[in-house]
């Protein structure tokens, strides 16, 4: 067999990771960044109410470090004392606790500020090479893998395709190129 027929005739259900760790959209980055270290991976489903509403990974951990120190530089010269004082109280108030949610810990904050929520999904019947083509084309690492009812059912990730060629080269049938 060889590396296309293997990618054609593959479904992502024959490699899906199907015990997925999944993150709930209103828990704490601290807490998700333990459980994705606890768990040994570098990202997670998002899900509310039992529906996937986006993904966090590593990346998204590091990007909201750069925008949490940015909204703060940004806050420190926005002269936020000065202007506030002359807004009525109730202004004066939401502008204050928008402006605490926005520079307070990254720690505190809730995973669904920082989720990439742009989803990539496939069905169970999708072909791994058109997997693949969706992992590349988005420059991503994991693909979601959705049943008829448009439910969590699996997660693709770069390591399971690789994974998937190494038991493909491992086997008697082996790859060709």
């Amino acid at each position: 067999m060889d590396v296309h027929q293997w990618l054609t005739g593959t479904l992502a259900a024959d490699v899906m990771t199907r015990d997925v760790i999944t993150l709930r959209h209103d828990i704490t980055m601290a807490e998700a960044a333990e459980l994705l270290l606890k768990n040994q991976i570098s990202g997670s489903p998002v899900v509310s109410d039992g529906h996937c509403v986006g993904v966090l990974s590593a990346n998204d951990l590091v990007a909201a470090a750069d925008e949490v120190t940015k909204s703060r530089q940004e806050f420190a010269q926005s002269g936020f004392w000065e202007d506030g004082l002359s807004l009525p109280v109730h202004l004066y108030e939401e502008k204050l606790a928008a402006v605490r949610a926005k520079i307070s810990p990254i720690a505190q904050q809730p995973v669904e500020n920082f989720m990439t929520s742009d989803v990539v999904s496939v069905s169970e019947q999708t072909t791994l090479a058109d997997v693949v083509q969706k992992l590349v084309d988005a420059h991503i690492h994991r693909v979601l893998v959705v049943d008829d009812n448009d439910q969590l059912a699996g997660l693709i990730t770069t390591t399971d395709v690789l994974a998937g060629l190494l038991r493909q080269t491992r086997s008697g049938a082996g790859l060709n190129r």
